[in-house]
C-alpha cells in the first residue's frame, strides 16, 4: 500500500472505527488506523519537509505558493515519489459483505478502500 492510498483511505477508515465486528477484525481495524496515524504523521513533517526545501508558503486555504516554476516542478516530482512510497507494515484487511451490513458506504468510499480493504463474499 502506498502513502498516497493511505491518504485517501483516512477518512473512510475512520467510519470503519465507527463499526461493531467480531473483537479479531475490529482489532485488525484499530491496528491499522493506529499505523495511518503515525504514518500520517511521520508523511505530513516530510511534507512540510519539501514545502520548505522548494521555499514555498502555505496560503490559509490550504494551497500551496512558489516562487518560482522551477521549485513548483521539484516540490511536484518529490511529493509525488513521496506519495508513491510504499508501507511495508501494512497489510490489507478482509471484511465480509455481511460484517459491513451496519455501515453506510458509498461506490467512492469502496474506490478508496480499495487496497486496504478488501471486500469478500
Amino acid at each position: 500500500m502506498t502513502v498516497q492510498q493511505m491518504m485517501q483511505a483516512f477518512p473512510v477508515l475512520q467510519k470503519l472505527l465507527e463499526l461493531p465486528l467480531p473483537v479479531r477484525k475490529a482489532h485488525k481495524i484499530f491496528s491499522l488506523a493506529k499505523i495511518f496515524n503515525e504514518q500520517r504523521t511521520f508523511f505530513s513533517k516530510e511534507e512540510y519537509k519539501l514545502i520548505e526545501k522548494y521555499h514555498a508558503k502555505v496560503m490559509d486555504n490550504g494551497g500551496i505558493q512558489f516562487q518560482s516554476p522551477e521549485d513548483k516542478m521539484g516540490f511536484a516530482k518529490d511529493h509525488q515519489e513521496l506519495m508513491e512510497y510504499e508501507l511495508a507494515e501494512c497489510e490489507a484487511i478482509e471484511l465480509s459483505f455481511d460484517e459491513l451490513q451496519n455501515i453506510e458506504l458509498t461506490p467512492k468510499d469502496i474506490l478508496l478502500l480499495e487496497g486496504v480493504i478488501n471486500i469478500i463474499e
